[in-house]
């Protein structure tokens, strides 16, 4: 049954487009032929200012890793491909259809994004692609009265970081309980043989020595140790096939993929369960909040006060009778763009599924692309959370292009969220 409401304010999260490993991964020379050319960096640069710049007064934001590790390692290493820009452009153009250009028009539109390369020129390819679709669709109306596109500014991260704190395997990241550790551990010891299969396959193609895939944890877990196998990072080793599908190898001539689509759906599968379990608890669980708020307590802050400020603002958004609008009063911004990473949008999914699900004694289901089970996120995928006031309520609305992401479930209730979510870093301020 389809809810009749007013939607207060518009937050999408977006994955970063395919990228070069974050991490040096066999020989350079194998990496650089993916990189965008000149005139795509150009125009991407010119469609963006990307704040703080230089001069600007403003302390430099620290970079953001995708996990313990995972932090920069210099160019080429993390940057985004020429596959990556096409695949955040045509996020753009998405976009585009679903919020027109009118929230760009009112400049009530925040474009954020983490502070690494790939999130950084996702969020321009992305305003690329959301300009081309805005050009377009301004020469097909003879009326319109649309200016030229201006640059967009991403803003950086500051104090809070943008992406996970933690990822599974870091000795932080939150501890299963017992009969979930246990199926993990189950799923996991079936799941080696996929990932070693790839790890050998992924050396061969590159040319390098074996057990040198330090990006994937194989440093850690080559001894045989079976609680090595914690640090192996099966999101990371899924990226890394993506993007090496289209590197040149140095000492291989084979071009055949590494691993089967079934063996791909499996590792994409069994990636999205190792981030969500620990979050994936019934929501009466005393662990779950405290869960939450170690992988993306900063990430979640940022959303709920975005909210927080928009329903405040309630009496200033849209008309107060027909034909009056009150826009122009509005204060709080109309649609938010976050440019992150793949595990902060399977979590949030998992926290706010769970929290749909309060009344129920187990974990919420959750659905992000497969009927065998959710997948980890596509380049470029997104996860939007709307803001709803449906008869003088606030409701929260998670889908992704349209689809709601937790079945069964189209509106979870805001101050049931804000009731439980009760995060140190929101309710100290």
């Amino acid at each position: 049954m389809a809810h009749v409401g007013q939607v207060l304010l518009r937050q999408i999260v977006f994955n970063h487009g395919r990228r070069i490993p974050s991490q040096p991964l066999g020989s350079v020379r194998n990496w650089l032929p993916l990189l965008p050319d000149t005139s795509v960096s150009n125009a991407m640069e010119k469609c963006t200012v990307v704040l703080p710049r230089p001069g600007d007064g403003w302390y430099a934001p620290p970079p953001s890793s995708d996990g313990p590790g995972d932090g920069s390692s210099g160019f080429p290493w993390g940057e985004l491909t020429t596959a990556g820009v096409e695949e955040m452009q045509v996020a753009g153009r998405r976009l585009f259809d679903q919020v027109g250009p009118e929230p760009w028009a009112r400049s009530r539109v925040l474009m954020r994004s983490a502070n690494t390369p790939s999130s950084i020129a996702s969020a321009q390819a992305l305003v690329v692609g959301l300009q081309q679709a805005t050009l377009e669709a301004a020469e097909q109306d003879a009326d319109s009265s649309r200016s030229k596109p201006v640059p967009v500014e991403v803003i950086l991260q500051q104090g809070e970081d943008l992406m996970p704190c933690v990822a599974p395997e870091s000795s932080a990241f939150p501890e299963l309980l017992d009969h979930a550790s246990a199926q993990m551990s189950t799923v996991e010891k079936a799941m080696r043989e996929i990932f070693v299969e790839a790890a050998q396959g992924l050396e061969k193609k590159l040319g390098i020595p074996p057990n040198t895939c330090n990006v994937l944890g194989l440093q850690e877990s080559s001894a045989g140790n079976t609680d090595c196998f914690r640090n192996l990072r099966w999101a990371s080793l899924y990226e890394v096939l993506m993007a090496v599908e289209r590197c040149s190898p140095s000492s291989s001539n084979d071009s055949a993929l590494i691993l089967s689509q079934h063996q791909l759906d499996a590792l994409r599968r069994f990636a999205f369960f190792r981030w969500t379990a620990p979050l994936s608890t019934a929501a009466n669980d005393p662990n779950m909040v405290p869960n939450a708020e170690a992988v993306i307590g900063p990430m979640l802050r940022a959303l709920l006060q975005e909210c927080d400020k928009a329903w405040d603002d309630r009496a200033n958004i849209g008309s107060s009778s027909p034909g009056i609008s009150t826009e122009m009063n509005r204060s709080s911004n109309e649609l938010v763009i976050y440019n992150s990473q793949a595990g902060v949008l399977v979590s949030l999914l998992a926290v706010l599924g769970n929290l749909a699900h309060v009344s129920d004694s187990a974990p919420a289901s959750l659905s992000f692309g497969s009927p065998d089970g959710p997948l980890w996120p596509d380049f470029g995928a997104s996860l939007e959370l709307a803001l709803v006031q449906v008869d003088g309520e606030p409701f929260l609305r998670c889908s992704s292009d349209g689809i709601s992401l937790i079945p069964g479930m189209e509106l979870i209730s805001y101050r049931l969220i804000r009731e439980k979510l009760t995060l140190s870093s929101i309710e100290d301020e």
